[in-house]
């Protein structure tokens, strides 16, 4: 792992450890899985965003949660290569952070649902439907994740900065 990028993974870590501490919990390591997903704690859900500007974490009780995610971004548009096989049909348009702020909800959501199926998602099974207005998202699932079936709507928090775009989301037990 290059020098940027371990110092990213750190930070990310050392977010989810302040994370843990404040729902009260025990500091522990939160290896990395054969899918290079983190393993979390027995009883806690969580997920971690990072890059070369920063780490963020959210991590829940799994008695109450089923899945959380979080991502963060650079406020600047998708890049085209990435909007063809990132966005539907009906999520184009908008200003040009629309797209971006698309795949960060998916992403969240993705991270949240991962740990449910343990099947990586393609983009195109999550239609996301932004409100910057109101800093939020609804993100539709095409198919079923464990107690949730195809068509479940997730609502999400979605905020639009000058530098960052941030998504993150909750999903409590049914």
């Amino acid at each position: 792992m290059r020098a940027g990028r371990r110092a990213e993974f750190l930070a990310g870590r050392t977010a989810a450890h302040r994370a843990m501490a404040a729902l009260g919990e025990e500091v522990t390591g939160i290896p990395r899985g054969a899918d290079r997903a983190p393993v979390w704690p027995e009883g806690l859900v969580g997920s971690i965003s990072h890059d070369q500007s920063g780490a963020i974490a959210i991590v829940a009780k799994r008695h109450r949660m089923l899945g959380v995610g979080i991502d963060i971004e650079p406020a600047a548009p998708l890049p085209e290569e990435l909007a063809g096989s990132v966005l539907m049909r009906g999520e184009r348009g908008g200003d040009g952070l629309s797209g971006r702020a698309i795949f960060s909800a998916k992403e969240c959501v993705y991270k949240a649902l991962y740990p449910l199926t343990g099947e990586v998602w393609p983009f195109t099974a999550i239609f996301v439907r932004p409100d910057p207005e109101k800093d939020r998202f609804e993100a539709e699932v095409s198919r079923a994740a464990g107690p949730l079936p195809a068509g479940t709507i997730l609502a999400g928090t979605l905020l639009i900065r000058p530098d960052r775009i941030l998504t993150a989301i909750t999903i409590k037990r049914l």
